[in-house]
């Protein structure tokens, strides 16, 4: 009786969002059929409008929940490896905000897609402020954040804080540990991290510092931006993926 009730109530949720005025969704089988070449995922959003090229229903998923890698658990193999297209328009104007509860709509509708969202503590990182904001400059550009090889180190642009924790996280950086900003820091930042005395060498840096040979991370962010990372517990939200089906058909 309660699953009944639960499902219900999941339904009525559902029923009553706004969704899209118009979506398709379709296999990319090249994709899906990987190999050497293979496109990368780009996720591209507009007011009122979302478009996903070669991706993943985790990629949905987590972009649906504005949730990272590390808070996405659970569901078959496939939602990692099969490969999708999707378009999709509001009838009016929306921000992404909107538009991520658009999707989950969505998520739900084609692929019957059932999560559960919990909380939990989770060993992370918290990048903090060691020293008056060493090597960080407030930026005026009003693009996106960026980052680029330069001589010998990787250039930031209009960067957030939040941004760059995420980048901590990833390749070619890959600390151990999720990154969760508490510097307290706000706007965009532009600055730099070196770690080659050339662009020659750069990338041979940074694939040392990908695999634990180089100069350590901590040591580096902290003498050149100010910043720490410290080890820590923090609750985050977290996303579990109970149901989905491969195929949503083609439309």
């Amino acid at each position: 009786m309660k699953n009944f009730i639960f499902l219900v109530f999941l339904f009525s949720a559902y029923a009553n969002a706004q969704t899209f005025d118009v979506a398709s969704v379709r296999i990319n089988k090249a994709g899906s059929a990987g190999g050497e070449g293979q496109i990368a995922e780009s996720i591209t959003s507009t007011p009122g409008s979302l478009i996903m090229r070669n991706v993943t229903l985790r990629s949905c998923v987590k972009w649906a929940y504005g949730v990272r890698d590390f808070q996405l658990s659970g569901g078959p193999d496939w939602i990692a490896s099969e490969r999708y297209d999707i378009s999709a328009k509001a009838a009016d104007k929306a921000d992404d905000a909107e538009l991520r509860k658009m999707l989950r709509a969505l998520l739900v509708d084609r692929f019957q897609l059932v999560v559960r969202e919990e909380r939990k503590q989770l060993p992370v990182y918290a990048l903090i402020v060691s020293k008056a904001r060493a090597g960080l400059k407030p930026s005026s550009d009003s693009g996106p954040a960026s980052m680029r090889p330069g001589d010998g180190a990787l250039e930031f642009r209009n960067t957030s804080m939040a941004e760059l924790a995420e980048r901590l996280a990833s390749r070619p950086l890959s600390v151990d540990r999720p990154v969760v900003d508490k510097t307290g820091l706000s706007g965009g930042f532009d600055f730099s991290l070196k770690f080659a005395d050339s662009a020659e060498h750069l990338k041979g840096a940074l694939e040392d510092v990908d695999r634990g040979a180089g100069p350590s991370i901590f040591s580096v962010i902290q003498e050149q931006l100010g910043l720490k990372l410290d080890a820590q517990k923090a609750e985050l939200p977290v996303v579990v993926v109970e149901r989905a089906v491969e195929n949503p058909g083609e439309n």
